[in-house]
């Protein structure tokens, strides 16, 4: 790596490049974390609802088949997980920075 880049990133008061991108990840995945909560806080508005209260109301196999609440509730638990996954990621770098 270029030693410019390694001083910058000391004079930026990081330890070394890893330290840096650590950071850098954690800001990264929690700026994802926020776009996955505003399209999980737009669905419960549009239903009026949270995702355990729609699926229990229209994702079941006694509701009638409906594509668009299909649809909205496979992206729902597919941001709900998203935001689960994420964290763990952050958690874990956390843990691995501290060590």
């Amino acid at each position: 790596m270029p030693q410019i880049l390694e001083e910058t990133i000391r004079e930026l008061g990081f330890k070394s490049l890893e330290d840096f991108l650590s950071l850098k990840v954690i800001e990264e995945l929690e700026k994802k974390i926020q776009c996955f909560q505003k399209e999980i806080s737009e669905l419960e508005k549009k239903y009026g609802m949270t995702f355990p209260t729609f699926k229990a109301t229209y994702l079941t196999s006694q509701s009638e088949e409906d594509f668009i609440k299909s649809d909205d509730g496979a992206e729902w638990e597919w941001n709900l997980f998203a935001i689960e996954s994420s964290r763990k990621k952050i958690e874990t770098i956390k843990n691995a920075r501290n060590h």
